[in-house]
């Protein structure tokens, strides 16, 4: 099962020596790639720790590009659970145990 990033997790991995993105829904650590990026690591540090599916379609990457994020992949994000629209159920599933003071805050926001 793969790793469960919240966006607040991924965006304390915003610098070049530790470097996450997410990319439609995916995280994907991308640090020892930085230096290796054909672009250079700048490009990444403006969507280091942040979304970045619009700035990756944009560019119109190779399909070899696309492809190379599966050695990239560390987890799944999911948004912060006052913005989410999951079950309750699959929250547990994902994340068992929830704290009861868990289980209120996302009661009210279902």
């Amino acid at each position: 099962m793969a790793k469960v990033f919240t966006v607040p997790e991924v965006a304390m991995h915003n610098k070049k020596e530790d470097l996450f993105m997410i990319i439609h829904g995916k995280v994907y650590d991308c640090t020892d790639f930085a230096d290796k990026h054909p672009a250079g690591h700048e490009i990444l540090l403006e969507v280091a720790g942040k979304e970045a599916s619009e700035a990756f379609e944009e560019v119109g990457h190779s399909e070899d590009a696309k492809a190379m994020l599966k050695d990239l992949f560390v987890g799944d994000c999911i948004p912060p659970v006052s913005q989410s629209n999951m079950s309750l159920k699959l929250l547990r599933a994902r994340h068992a145990p929830v704290p009861n003071i868990m289980m209120k805050l996302i009661s009210d926001d279902l």
